[in-house]
C-alpha cells in the first residue's frame, strides 16, 4: 500500500506521457469549482482520479449486486490453501449486504460533477470523460 501522494506522483508521471497536464497547474490561483485531476486540450479529454483506499472487505463479505462473496484469508498457504472465511455486514439503507456499492456510487457521483465542472470551465462545450479508480489496498479483494 502506498502513500496517496505517491501514489498520485506515479499517475501524474504517467497521464504526462500521455500529454495530460494537471488542471490545476493550467489555471490561473485555485481554482473556484471541484475540478477534475488531468486534462488534454488537443483532444479535450478530461481525466479525474479516485484512489480507493478503503477495505471495505477486510472480514470478508457480499457484494449482491455481481452475486459474489469475497473471503478472508486466514490461515493460508503461499498457494492460497487454507481456511477462507467471510461475515455478513450490516444491512445498509437499501436492506443489502453490500458494503462497497454505495460508497462507489458516491465517489462516482462526484467524480462525474468533477468532470462536469472542469468542461464547463476548460472547454465551455462538449468534452471527454473518464474516472479512473485505483484500488490501494494492503490486499488484492
Amino acid at each position: 500500500m502506498k502513500t496517496i501522494d505517491a501514489l498520485e506522483q506515479e499517475f501524474d508521471r504517467f497521464f504526462a506521457t500521455l500529454d495530460f497536464r494537471r488542471v490545476t497547474d493550467m489555471l490561473s490561483g485555485l481554482p473556484t469549482f471541484e475540478n477534475a485531476d488531468y486534462a488534454r486540450i488537443s483532444d479535450r479529454t478530461i481525466v479525474e482520479l479516485k484512489v480507493i483506499d478503503k477495505d471495505f472487505f477486510a472480514e470478508g463479505g457480499i457484494i449482491e449486486s455481481l452475486n459474489t462473496i469475497v473471503t478472508a484469508p486466514k490461515n493460508v498457504d503461499s498457494r492460497g490453501f487454507g481456511l477462507h472465511t467471510f461475515s455478513l455486514p450490516h444491512r445498509n439503507r437499501e436492506g443489502r449486504h453490500d458494503t462497497l456499492e454505495e460508497p462507489l456510487r458516491r465517489t462516482l457521483k462526484k467524480a462525474n460533477r468533477q468532470l462536469r465542472e472542469t468542461t464547463n470551465s476548460l472547454f465551455n462545450e462538449k468534452a471527454t470523460g473518464f474516472v479512473v479508480l485505483a484500488l490501494n489496498m494492503a490486499r488484492p479483494i
